[in-house]
């Protein structure tokens, strides 16, 4: 039963650490996107905003604006999913111990 926990908990840990890295290349997206925008885009200019199947005209101050609101929230996931990540490896070593400490027979 608990290898099967430990195997859990492994394959949890490998999903955070995936979600992580995606996380963190979309907000590398975001920030390279804003500074492409900030040296060639100029305060009046336009730009389409991709909904869904459609493209909607944007104001590029306002997209600015969603971009950075995005990256902030992408962030904050990344920070949560950090702790998430950190609590995982210490489940895992700590279940590793136990097992150890369970099959050599020490107290």
């Amino acid at each position: 039963m608990s290898i099967n926990t430990e195997s859990l908990q492994n394959a949890d840990l490998q999903v955070v650490t995936q979600q992580i890295q995606q996380k963190e290349v979309t907000s590398r997206i975001a920030e390279v996107t804003l500074k492409d925008l900030k040296e060639n885009g100029s305060a009046n200019d336009t730009v389409w905003e991709g909904c869904g199947k459609m493209f909607l005209a944007t104001d590029i101050t306002k997209y600015e604006e969603n971009i950075s609101e995005d990256q902030k929230t992408l962030d904050e996931q990344v920070k949560a999913l950090k702790i998430k990540q950190n609590y995982l490896k210490t489940s895992v070593e700590k279940t590793a111990a136990s097992m150890k400490q369970i099959l050599t027979g020490k107290a």
